[in-house]
């Protein structure tokens, strides 16, 4: 009876600490991004209604912590949230600039290589800082006491201040602005013709934004699109006008604002309201036609 009870308990223990490593294994890298859109949103939860904590230039890296759908978990400038991977470029290893992270364990083996079977360069423990200069899979590239190395992430933090704003750049505050404004009509319904919150159409509705915001834009979908200088869709940034012409229609016959990932705002006809779209996918996706930026 003794045997029976110490099996059952040593594998009570044995099925616990799985339990925990699974647990902790969860939250490490697998490795990094670089944004390949002009601007991505950088929001609190895997959602495009979610708050926006900011945005990420492109070519901006972010260390990505796992996927959710079609969003990653990362870290970006000192802080934690999400990122629509559409517009993510995924390394496996990839350097970066170097930031500072502190050791989260005792005895945590500092190697030559990235692997558990690599040399043991020196051990660490508990807030110990160490410089860590990219992502190797699971492994932080790291440097400490003058030596580079590798730590497992699951026993690094990076100094992470969860309420830290990112900063959007001053070039796209106008851009900004306008999303803000547009979101204010969610719902409004659509009129043929309209350009006033009593009801608009598509380039009514876009119109009155940026006359909104003192520009002088013009009225219809096709002026709009040659009023201002063209996009590739990679270079999208909040705010843009995104275009779109129907099956054997050779000019432009619908226009939206860009709100960022993936997703723009717009004055529906079908919708019979302004509400937000995805070009990622369907119909908006199918007929997608150009976008160019509002400028002074």
């Amino acid at each position: 009876m003794k045997s029976l009870y110490k099996f059952i308990r040593l594998f009570v223990i044995a099925f616990a600490f799985s339990v925990i490593l699974a647990v902790s294994a969860s939250a490490a890298s697998e490795g990094a991004g670089i944004v390949k859109a002009t601007s991505l949103n950088f929001r609190s939860e895997a959602s495009v209604s979610a708050d926006c904590i900011g945005s990420a230039p492109q070519g901006a890296v972010v260390v990505i912590t796992g996927k959710t759908d079609d969003w990653y978990s990362v870290i970006y400038d000192g802080a934690t949230g999400y990122m629509f991977s559409a517009y993510l470029d995924e390394y496996t290893s990839l350097e970066f600039e170097k930031q500072n992270g502190k050791v989260t364990g005792d005895a945590v083996r500092f190697r030559a290589e990235p692997s558990f079977n690599g040399k043991v360069l020196g051990y660490l423990n508990t807030n110990f800082d160490v410089t860590v200069m990219g992502v190797e899979g699971e492994w932080y590239k790291a440097e400490y006491n003058g030596q580079t190395g590798y730590i497992h992430s699951d026993y690094v933090n990076l100094l992470i201040q969860k309420n830290k704003l990112a900063v959007v750049p001053a070039d796209m505050e106008v851009g900004a602005n306008a999303v803000a404004l547009a979101k204010t009509f969610l719902g409004t319904k659509y009129v043929y013709g309209g350009s006033s919150p009593n009801g608009f159409d598509c380039s009514g509705f876009s119109s009155y934004i940026y006359r909104s915001l003192g520009y002088d834009i013009s009225r219809t979908c096709t002026s709009q699109y040659a009023q201002y200088p063209h996009l590739e869709q990679s270079e999208l940034q909040i705010g843009d006008l995104v275009f779109f012409a129907n099956a054997g229609i050779w000019d432009t016959d619908h226009v939206g604002i860009y709100i960022g990932d993936g997703d723009f705002i717009h004055a529906s006809s079908g919708g019979g309201k302004v509400m937000i779209s995805t070009l990622l996918s369907g119909y908006y996706n199918k007929y997608y036609y150009g976008a160019a930026r509002v400028t002074k």
